[in-house]
């Protein structure tokens, strides 16, 4: 009867103060967690990171939160075979990784943050939004920029989450995905 009553009044208070009681397996959103915390999760269980930077300004980043993101096959990809962190391009916070420090380096009104500038370069350029991923040791594999829809973000998902890179190039990995798909 106390256990009942104790049960009660903890769903009361859990849901006129918007606590969330649902179970692990119904989360309908990626875990993003800091590349601090993914790195200690990987140490202990090796998985690869996936960094999405962005910035508040970039309108491209926001539909892919809105859409990509929000899609439940590619939430429940992204946090089964990877640890996911989200990276703000223009934060002020200093951060550690490998060893070394980063900063934000201002430029005019706005600037960039050296773990973007190292880590979403691609071809010494960087825009956003770029998907960034890390193998488990935190060396980069990618930076894969601009918009991705959800087939394509499967197919990026797919390829580094499931270690076709070591095998294969992108071209080769969608040539054999097209023939497994033919052939159903």
């Amino acid at each position: 009867m106390l256990y009942t009553f104790v049960l009660s009044l903890f769903f009361s208070f859990a849901q006129q103060h918007n606590i969330k009681t649902s179970s692990a397996e119904e989360i309908n959103e990626i875990r993003w967690i800091s590349i601090e915390e993914a790195m200690t999760k990987t140490a202990q269980n090796p998985k690869p990171i996936m960094i999405d930077f962005y910035t508040d300004w970039c309108g491209w980043c926001k539909k892919l939160d809105q859409t990509t993101y929000a899609d439940k096959e590619i939430v429940d990809y992204v946090n089964k075979y990877y640890y996911a962190v989200k990276f703000d391009a223009e934060q002020k916070q200093q951060i550690s990784f490998l060893g070394k420090t980063y900063l934000f380096v201002p430029s005019g009104n706005r600037g960039t943050h050296q773990f973007a500038a190292q880590l979403a370069n691609r071809n010494g350029r960087i825009g956003y939004p770029t998907i960034t991923f890390l193998d488990a040791s935190g060396a980069k594999l990618a930076a894969e920029g601009g918009y991705k829809d959800v087939p394509k973000m499967k197919n990026v998902l797919r390829y580094y989450g499931e270690e076709f890179y070591a095998s294969m190039t992108f071209n080769e990995f969608l040539t054999k995905q097209a023939l497994e798909i033919s052939a159903d």
